[in-house]
């Protein structure tokens, strides 16, 4: 549930008011899989791997301490899973959660 929060609240903060977010769900492979996407900016390639390190913000970006997406890195893993991204500027951003499914 953390994870998701931590994702949504970054979706939220960093969407334009009257965008869309969405929020999908799939299971395959034996992964059960949460997709968090939004119409934000976009983050640039080379911030893409940094920004899931503690104290790590997207360039331009404001509000937030980088601790979030850290913590839901480590969360995922505790859990034999993954948080990967998807992006590029000017085209939003789709995180996803993978989890081992039971």
């Amino acid at each position: 549930m953390q994870i998701l929060v931590n994702l949504l609240g970054n979706a939220v903060r960093h969407s334009p008011d009257g965008s869309t977010i969405t929020i999908t769900f799939d299971r395959s492979d034996g992964f059960a899989r949460a997709h968090v996407a939004d119409q934000g900016p976009g983050i640039d390639p080379e911030d893409q791997q940094r920004i899931f390190e503690r104290f790590e913000r997207a360039k331009g970006t404001e509000g937030g301490s980088g601790l979030g997406l850290a913590i839901a890195r480590r969360l995922a893993h505790a859990m034999g899973g993954e948080i990967s991204l998807e992006s590029e500027p000017g085209q939003g951003a789709r995180f996803t959660l993978s989890l081992p499914s039971v």
